[in-house]
């Protein structure tokens, strides 16, 4: 498929590059340049974000405040136990506390490691983890997640986790109940 012609004033189509094993994908035009002051841009969000999910593989809440912007909107899917829209740091911190209360007894260590992998495109980063958790019956649970995560001024002010299967999940839970 050909791209189109660009028309005046219009930007240039951004493109995912593989990334090395120690660097994220960076956003670039169609045209393949990259804008050093962008990458640094964005490379800098990466690793916002990459924070992040050391502090919730650690349960760690204080970072989450430089993390998150005060006017942070966290979405998740509505049928789970922590799902909904969640705004502000009471917002972000009502959704987290609800996440630990229905995951932290169900993980161990190796279970809250998400082997998360990151995608910058600019002010959104992208990133596929996998949500872990074993139960009393000895029964495992390894499902694929993608959240994306809008960044401005180097805080995230929009995440939306995307679970590929919730009903998997929440027959999970269930039985563990």
């Amino acid at each position: 498929m050909a791209d189109k012609p660009l028309q005046a004033g219009a930007r240039p189509r951004a493109t995912a590059q593989r990334p090395t094993a120690n660097e994220p994908a960076t956003a670039t035009s169609s045209a393949g340049a990259v804008d050093t002051k962008e990458k640094l841009v964005t490379t800098k969000n990466v690793e916002v974000i990459r924070r992040l999910f050391r502090a919730v593989e650690a349960r760690d809440v204080e970072p989450m405040y430089q993390i998150y912007s005060t006017d942070v909107v966290v979405r998740e899917a509505p049928s789970l136990p922590y799902g909904g829209e969640y705004a502000g740091h009471a917002g972000m911190l009502k959704h987290g506390m609800g996440y630990v209360e229905t995951w932290d007894h169900l993980q161990d260590d190796e279970d809250r490691r998400m082997d998360a992998e990151f995608v910058d495109a600019g002010e959104r980063v992208f990133v596929c983890w996998h949500q872990r958790a074993h139960g009393r019956d000895g029964t495992r649970l390894d499902l694929p997640v993608v959240s994306v995560y809008d960044l401005h001024g180097g805080q995230v002010v929009r995440s939306t986790m995307y679970h590929l299967d919730t009903a998997t999940l929440l027959t999970f839970l269930d039985q563990q109940r």
